[in-house]
């Protein structure tokens, strides 16, 4: 009688707990979408200081670590996946229309969000200039920053898009609710 009342109560912690568990890894799901607040800003400057690239060359398309070489587009989407914002890899062009960004007014923008130019995309930095790789080098490197007004805007206008989470993420975490 004894075993069978400490048996049972065994099942029903290691139930429990089971439970327990399943729920805690449902919430990290649901909130596995990190939020660009002020700490993801700091760390996204950090990682993307020309400081750290002091000789990276530009070239289109590359495929090495963005440390040897790349172009605006990777670089950008390289510094957000290290930082632990995941977005699918996109063209400048492409960038303008992705459900992962969200434009906003330039007088909105803030450190870390993303500026388009013509063709061009960069990281806006905490003094207000543009953190990205050009084809010009600076000091043996094209990861420069540099002001906005020397990179050609379009149609006399820059984008600011600012980072939001993935939508497929968001719609499996609601579907998981359910």
């Amino acid at each position: 009688m004894r075993a069978n009342l400490i048996y049972s109560l065994l099942l029903i912690f290691t139930f429990g707990c089971a439970s327990t568990e399943f729920h805690e890894r449902k919430y990290v799901k649901e909130n596995s979408c990190p939020l660009l607040n002020h700490s993801k800003r700091s760390q996204i400057l950090r990682i993307a200081n020309p400081k750290n690239f002091p000789k990276t060359r530009y070239r289109m398309g590359s495929t090495h670590k963005i440390e040897k070489s790349t172009d605006c587009s990777r670089f950008v989407h390289e510094i957000y996946r290290r930082a632990g914002l995941k977005y699918n890899f996109m063209t400048t062009n492409q960038l303008k229309s992705s459900s992962q960004f969200l434009r906003i007014r330039e007088s909105e923008a803030k450190p870390g969000d993303l500026m388009l130019f013509r063709g061009h995309v960069g990281i806006i930095a905490s003094d207000g200039k543009i953190i990205s790789a050009t084809k010009s080098k600076i000091n043996g490197s094209s990861i420069t920053k540099m002001s906005k007004e020397s990179f050609r805007s379009i149609r006399g206008k820059r984008i600011a898009l600012r980072y939001r989470c993935d939508s497929t993420e968001n719609r499996l975490a609601s579907y998981e609710k359910e």
